[in-house]
């Protein structure tokens, strides 16, 4: 996996996975956000896969996972192994 800075123009794909478009197929308000970062999975399984996330979902996802993205990103690289 890899992380970068979101290019400017992207809009969050969770927020657009939940807020979706309008009838006349523009994007719902909600679904307008600024995607924070970039992630570029490097794994066999999903090879390839990029998502943008805003910060509020990289929030969501640290705090249901209980590791920053930073060691989300470690613990893929097999950098950083759970103990307990």
């Amino acid at each position: 996996m890899s992380i970068h800075k979101a290019d400017g123009r992207v809009f969050c794909d969770y927020c657009k996975d939940q807020w979706g478009k309008n009838k006349d197929g523009s994007w719902h308000e909600k679904a307008q956000v600024k995607a924070w970062v970039t992630i570029k999975s490097e794994l066999a399984k999903s090879k390839g896969q990029i998502r943008h996330l805003c910060m509020a979902h990289v929030r969501e996802g640290e705090k249901a996972v209980g590791m920053t993205l930073v060691q989300q990103v470690a613990y893929a690289h097999g950098a950083v192994e759970l103990v307990g």
